[in-house]
């Protein structure tokens, strides 16, 4: 798996949480479970604003 493509399947994931899915499965996650709850998911659904920040001053997405 290259380097893009392990940036892209971390991103798919936490795309599914931020929606209170399990990543792998593609179900909704157990009402009780740790990363269901709202804290959680508001911190899963922010990701890509610091991904950004981190992207732009640190690292760039290879082109491959």
């Amino acid at each position: 798996m290259t380097r893009k493509e392990r940036i892209l399947d971390a991103k798919r994931c936490l795309d599914a949480l931020a929606l209170g899915l399990d990543p792998h499965t593609g179900g909704e996650l157990p009402g009780d479970s740790v990363l269901n709850r709202v804290e959680m998911r508001a911190v899963f659904s922010l990701y890509p604003a610091c991904c950004r920040t981190v992207s732009y001053t640190h690292l760039t997405l290879p082109t491959n």
